[in-house]
């Protein structure tokens, strides 16, 4: 995945992007958490914040800013909008493991990645 590329892409159509993080700003949401952050997810922070928080590409994507991201629990048990993730937090085995890092169409969907404090554990979306 050439993240350079995406950055320019959503750069043309418009998208605010954040510049990219340093490995301290990394270490910390890892520290914060008690988990390592997958290879591809260091190699987008690194490249570029995600975007500014609200903001979507032609797609309706939206990928968050490192300061948004956090478990499921934290992010998502108190959404009572539309849909009403309320309750996930029981319902997905494990959800403190899974970081909501983008959502698409305003929440519609959430997208979440599992961490843990072993770089080499699987890391499924």
């Amino acid at each position: 995945m050439d993240l350079e590329l995406i950055r320019q892409r959503w750069q043309a159509l418009g998208v605010p992007v954040r510049d990219g993080l340093s490995p301290e700003a990394l270490r910390d949401f890892e520290r914060r958490y008690h988990v390592r952050l997958a290879a591809d997810l260091q190699r987008f922070y690194r490249c570029m914040d995600g975007m500014e928080y609200g903001s979507t590409d032609e797609a309706l994507y939206c990928f968050w800013p490192l300061s948004q991201v956090g478990p499921v629990p934290e992010k998502l048990a108190e959404f009572r909008g539309i849909p009403d993730y309320g309750g996930i937090e029981s319902a997905l085995p494990e959800a403190a493991s899974y970081f909501v890092f983008a959502d698409y169409s305003i929440w519609v969907h959430v997208y979440a990645i599992r961490l843990s404090a072993d770089p080499a554990a699987p890391a499924p979306v």
